[in-house]
């Protein structure tokens, strides 16, 4: 079975104050596992054993100028 990594709550600024729920990142995958080090980076692998390596920062997950409170490991993407 894949999974999907579903980003969620993000904001522009780490130190960005929210007064709400921020946005919904993308989905990322398809992935045949997801390996997470001591809360300090995710290791998404693919099933042609390719990676994707997030990190985080400040307690939040890091992908593309963007920083993610929340994240979901699913096995079917979200509804839109």
């Amino acid at each position: 079975m894949s999974v999907y990594l579903y980003l969620i709550q993000g904001r522009k600024d780490p130190e960005q104050q929210m007064t709400g729920w921020g946005f919904n990142g993308p989905t990322l995958g398809l992935f045949a596992a997801i390996h997470v080090t001591y809360l300090s980076s995710l290791r998404c692998i693919r099933d042609d054993h390719s990676e994707l390596e997030l990190r985080f920062c400040q307690g939040m997950l890091a992908h593309v100028g963007a920083f993610n409170g929340d994240f979901e490991i699913t096995s079917s993407p979200p509804l839109a």
